[in-house]
């Protein structure tokens, strides 16, 4: 039975034991008085499940879904083809335009894996784009996540070559706790250290983008300036129920080594709160400020 198949699941992977305990005894207890009973299609009871897992958690990363999910891992995907994908969404960056010259404007919208030198690469072309400008505006307002690493990889580039401590992602199952570093050794040229930073969110920055943020602002490298954003700092594997359904599980946590926290539920609170129509405005009046002094 799927909802069993859920419980047991949350019991021994989601990152809160005691709400693993409570997510998966609601779910029992709304089959046992028929809730589920007239749902006739996959979707909607998926749909439906997921709606009673947030009813207990705010944890928008975890989510049933219906579709054929073959039990084991997929077999690898040849490079070549995770490449053109990879290039077909331009390594998740948007628009990179300068303002007045010396401003640069840089979007980014996904952060996908970048395992393969070649995409490493190809992203420091992209921040090679933006290196000799006089300040950066970051804008994460349409990031939904991705990657820690590759968040990692991102923010090397606001940084010097020493290496700087982002974040920890502790690990419920294993009890391990994996540091997160920005890099000594990165292709291309970077923004570096010193000059402003100022990174733009809305309430649908989400996941990795919430991190970027949280991080360069934690650091202090970067003023946040928007909306708060969606409160997700849970990483998240899939895990296969049966051939029809599977379930997104948070199964680790992420903790700054600075306030011992994260942004799980409560959302990166922006240093100067601004709807996120007019937060690119702000930026760009601090920024000109910034590049006059």
């Amino acid at each position: 039975m799927v909802v069993d198949k859920i419980a047991a699941t949350l019991a021994s992977t989601y990152i809160d034991a005691g709400k693993a305990r409570s997510m998966g005894a609601a779910l029992r207890a709304h089959l046992a008085k028929g809730d589920y009973d007239k749902i006739v299609d996959g979707p909607t009871f998926a749909m439906r499940l997921t709606e009673d897992l947030h009813a207990d958690t705010r944890d928008l990363h975890m989510r049933v879904m219906f579709g054929p999910h073959p039990k084991g891992e997929p077999p690898p995907q040849p490079e070549a083809d995770q490449l053109a994908q990879l290039h077909d969404m331009n390594y998740g960056f948007g628009q990179i335009e300068r303002i007045e010259g010396s401003i640069a404007h840089l979007v980014i919208d996904a952060f996908p894996p970048a395992d393969l030198e070649a995409a490493q690469v190809a992203i420091g072309d992209l921040m090679t784009q933006v290196a000799d400008a006089d300040a950066l505006i970051i804008d994460l307002r349409g990031n939904g996540g991705g990657d820690p690493k590759t968040v990692a990889l991102v923010a090397s580039y606001m940084f010097d070559t020493k290496p700087v401590h982002l974040v920890d992602i502790y690990e419920r199952e294993t009890h391990k706790t994996e540091p997160s570093w920005t890099l000594a050794k990165l292709h291309g040229k970077r923004f570096g250290g010193k000059k402003p930073v100022y990174v733009i969110t809305s309430k649908r920055t989400f996941s990795g983008g919430e991190e970027l943020a949280y991080d360069l602002q934690t650091t202090k490298r970067a003023k946040v300036i928007g909306e708060t954003t969606g409160g997700g700092a849970h990483p998240t594997k899939m895990v296969s129920l049966d051939v029809s359904f599977a379930i997104a599980v948070p199964f680790a946590e992420s903790i700054s080594p600075i306030t011992k926290k994260n942004w799980e539920g409560t959302g990166v609170v922006p240093d100067v709160a601004t709807t996120a129509d007019a937060a690119l405005d702000e930026a760009l009046k601090r920024a000109r400020a910034d590049v006059k002094k």
